[in-house]
């Protein structure tokens, strides 16, 4: 909600801004220099760059971690074990890391096996 409100701000602010280079009707040279002496243009830079600080803030203290297990046959196993376990296996065969662009994982807990698609070309399973 915080995040919407402040967005709002922003645009309202850049709206005067607009408005009042188009109300000066002047060359880009004079605006930006009359935009730079103008006390209250600065101030609303000013508070702009912190909205946005803030906003950026915001955005990095909401990510919330989410964890994937998968249980079968009284085991348990992390959604990242499973990848880590595909990049190593890929690391193994020789591969760079860089050169791994799409994975693509298929789990059969009966079968207790992870398959995997390296992208869209390369195919393997590992053990669970």
């Amino acid at each position: 909600m915080a995040s919407k409100r402040l967005k709002k701000k922003i645009l309202k602010r850049q709206e005067m801004i607009l408005d009042h280079r188009a109300k000066a009707q002047t060359p880009a040279a004079q605006t930006a220099q009359t935009d730079a002496n103008h006390p209250e243009i600065q101030d609303m830079r000013k508070e702009n760059d912190e909205m946005g600080k803030e906003l950026a803030e915001k955005k990095t203290t909401a990510a919330k971690k989410t964890m994937v297990y998968i249980q079968f046959q009284g085991k348990e196993i992390e959604e990242q074990e499973i990848i880590g376990m595909i990049k190593k296996t890929w690391k193994d065969q020789g591969n760079m890391m860089k050169d791994l662009k799409e994975l693509s994982v298929y789990i059969k807990t009966e079968e207790a096996k992870a398959y995997y698609v390296i992208n869209g070309e390369i195919s393997g399973s590992i053990d669970l």
